[in-house]
């Protein structure tokens, strides 16, 4: 793994390393259940993001290991859906709470997910959705991609434990678990 400082790990390393496969799955099915090709299949994305965002969300604010503003995304998402003409799915059971160090491994790949609404965001532009008729939940995340390398200080920042660092690496593993099944469910 990279050095940070004094014997510190790159923590984003270790974790693009642990969930570099599930990463490739989930932009795979972005691509093959071709959600950005038309409204509907976009409106089978935002409720599937829904689905997974809201459950994962709701551990996350147990653990108030960032503000919840950083990282909130389910409520601009059901907006999105109202404005598309569908319902929002019922809300999924929440994740158990996050103990701090798996908290910081689920925020690594909801925050991660602003890197790619980037592109995601012209893909739903293309599609006549933008910030107030269906994408504003792009539009945040999309904002909110400056704020990725002052997470990722926070996140190498933290003191874990050996087990606290095995904690943190399957919570993010656990989470493209979470996108991978919703989007499973919502082809």
């Amino acid at each position: 793994m990279a050095v940070v400082s004094s014997g510190q790990r790159d923590r984003r390393a270790a974790l693009r390393e642990q969930t570099a496969t599930q990463h490739r799955r989930v932009d795979k099915s972005l691509r093959e259940d071709a959600y950005f090709n038309s409204r509907p299949a976009y409106a089978r994305y935002v409720a599937a993001s829904f689905t997974a965002r809201a459950r994962l969300e709701a551990g996350l604010a147990e653990a108030d290991v960032i503000p919840t503003s950083a990282y909130l995304l389910a409520p601009a998402l059901a907006l999105d859906l109202a404005a598309l003409g569908h319902e929002t799915p019922p809300m999924p059971p929440p994740a158990p709470p996050f103990t701090p160090a798996a908290a910081w491994g689920t925020l690594y790949v909801l925050q991660g997910a602003s890197m790619g609404a980037l592109h995601l965001r012209r893909c739903a532009a293309e599609l006549g959705c933008a910030e107030g008729s269906g994408a504003s939940h792009l539009a945040l995340q999309a904002s909110r991609a400056g704020n990725w390398a002052n997470f990722l200080r926070l996140l190498n920042g933290q003191v874990f434990t050996h087990e606290e660092e095995a904690a943190c690496l399957a919570a993010a593993a656990a989470a493209f678990t979470c996108f991978e099944k919703s989007f499973a469910a919502n082809v």
